[in-house]
């Protein structure tokens, strides 16, 4: 096409879009609440991802000694833990730090007696894996080695949020796949009516040589714009929404509940919003423009 030709078919473009403002309302609205959902269901997913990272970095797995332990033993065990490749790394305490510990969770240092109570505290370790899926086979690996009283895993939160991740997405999806096509169909009558309303010029455009292509040019950017549009507003209120709960789920780190809420805090909003921002566009005007093509071809011959 020649340049003035794609300026005339621009300016078509504009004027179809002011001739009916209430259909392009009505499929921005329509487009806009499809993203919307779906930004939070992004959000909401790279958060979990987000989590199940954090708390697959946690110490799964703590190891737990018997009380008269060999040194041979220990040197075992320690042989053992740095040559499986599935350990990232671990963490030795001796029956001494654990009795301090004890005593500062207690708070009553005063009521106990190092001598008395030394005996009765074991080694631990705090084990942490590259994979938290292999939590329950490396328990099972080590729990029959020499001088291993018990094994404890802590995988309740990760149990959890895998399980409300795959909900979420079997839900997200469905609803996602509904709103599309509600979508489509809106965004494909906008375009109907473009093309009803000026079937009669588009006729005439057909007798004095226009290409097809010049035709499909100003529906393609009607449905263009509405996408566009249609995707800057989800993501502007779906950006404003997840602002708001990260600061309200902000916190000091200067204890360790502190330090905790702030390891598992939201994703920074920047981070959601241009993952968010990038994917509604793409969605927003590949649907737009499917609707588009499909209405066009639908209802003129061209």
């Amino acid at each position: 096409m020649r340049k003035y030709e794609v300026r005339y078919s621009l300016r078509d473009s504009w004027q179809n879009i002011v001739r009916h403002p209430l259909v392009l309302i009505a499929s921005v609205t329509t487009v806009a609440l499809m993203l919307l959902l779906m930004s939070f269901y992004v959000a909401f997913s790279l958060n979990a991802a987000h989590l199940v990272e954090v708390a697959s970095k946690q110490p799964p797995i703590q190891l737990t000694m018997n009380t008269d332990i060999d040194e041979q033993q220990l040197i075992e065990m320690d042989q053992f833990l740095t040559n499986d490749e599935r350990v990232m790394e671990f963490q030795r305490f001796s029956p001494e730090e654990n009795l301090e510990n004890f005593k500062v969770d207690m708070g009553k240092e005063e009521l106990f007696e190092e001598e008395s109570l030394l005996h009765v505290f074991p080694y631990t370790y705090s084990i942490r894996l590259n994979d938290a899926a292999f939590s329950e086979e490396f328990s099972e690996d080590v729990e029959i080695m020499p001088g291993v009283f018990k094994v404890k895993l802590q995988l309740a939160i990760m149990e959890w949020l895998d399980s409300l991740t795959r909900t979420v997405n079997q839900v997200g999806i469905a609803a996602f796949a509904v709103l599309a096509i509600i979508s489509i169909l809106v965004v494909a009558n906008m375009v109907r009516v473009s093309v009803l309303s000026r079937a009669t010029e588009i006729g005439i455009m057909k007798y004095v040589g226009a290409t097809n292509l010049y035709v499909r040019i100003p529906f393609i950017v009607e449905g263009m714009f509405a996408g566009f549009i249609g995707a800057f507003v989800a993501t502007l209120v779906s950006g404003l929404v997840y602002s708001g709960l990260t600061s309200a789920s902000g916190g000091q780190a200067d204890n360790v509940l502190g330090r905790m809420a702030e390891e598992f805090a939201l994703l920074p909003t920047s981070q959601i919003v241009l993952t968010v921002l990038i994917l509604n566009i793409v969605i927003g005007l590949s649907l737009c423009v499917l609707a588009s093509l499909m209405s066009v071809k639908r209802h003129i011959n061209v």
